[in-house]
């Protein structure tokens, strides 16, 4: 059931008033380059591609305003017409960094969008951990509010196994995250913080190829996201999304 121009306001004003008791509120990130997750970075300059998913897609767009998030591409049409949205742009003084430095009232407008459309603005998507752009796991996880929160499949014992698929002999190939911690000769170096083991594939002179498999400490990669040594970028379409972990 949609909800009308009056209820949204009640719902806001209710909001508000929850998150002003809240002693424990977390208070954003001061600057949206700071944010864990670097797809905002830059979004009031240039297009970016947003964190953020609708109807299975992750947004995208250059965006200045609140007010241009919720009018100025095809987004929220069928919802936006009677002013209902606009509400947000208000409360928030049309600020984009408020709607998106993860404070909570951040979420919390994040949350009123997701009811007010039905679910076709769909939030942070739900996805899978990777390491570098190849390293997948089946780790589930989303981010939620201030922190990536693990959804399925979290090892009991802390340690991830990653799978880098089929690449040939050079390490190189697999990303700045693993080139810090893996040696060219594909052994974990003795200073590494996340990789406990890796089983690099290796190339021939036919160029067949190996799958390279590695086990990381799950614990030491999740206080380092929280930390900012660490950040996400999400990418992803058609309702199937990575958060890829990338150096700072």
């Amino acid at each position: 059931m949609k909800l009308t121009t009056s209820v949204i306001r009640r719902l806001i004003k209710e909001e508000l008033q929850g998150m002003l008791s809240e002693q424990n509120e977390f208070p954003g990130y001061d600057n949206l380059d700071d944010h864990p997750i670097i797809n905002f970075r830059g979004v009031e300059t240039r297009e970016v591609t947003l964190p953020l998913e609708y109807e299975g897609e992750l947004m995208e767009g250059q965006f200045t305003s609140v007010f241009e998030f919720i009018h100025g591409y095809d987004y929220f049409e069928g919802y936006r017409e009677d002013g209902s949205l606009d509400v947000i742009a208000e409360r928030l003084d049309d600020d984009i960094e408020l709607l998106f430095n993860g404070s909570n009232t951040s979420n919390g407008f994040i949350e009123l969008l997701i009811g007010f459309t039905e679910g076709a603005f769909g939030g942070y998507p739900q996805g899978n951990l990777y390491v570098g752009d190849q390293g997948k796991t089946n780790l589930l996880v989303q981010w939620d509010h201030n922190k990536l929160k693990i959804l399925e499949n979290k090892p009991e014992n802390e340690i991830l196994d990653v799978n880098f698929g089929l690449y040939s002999s050079k390490v190189g190939s697999l990303g700045r995250l693993v080139n810090r911690e893996i040696s060219k000769d594909g052994q974990v170096k003795p200073d590494a913080k996340y990789f406990i083991k890796f089983l690099g594939g290796e190339g021939s002179r036919n160029r067949r190829l190996s799958i390279s498999t590695a086990k990381v400490n799950l614990k030491n990669i999740f206080e380092d996201i929280n930390n900012g040594i660490l950040k996400l970028e999400v990418e992803g379409y058609d309702g199937a999304f990575k958060y890829i972990l990338r150096p700072a």
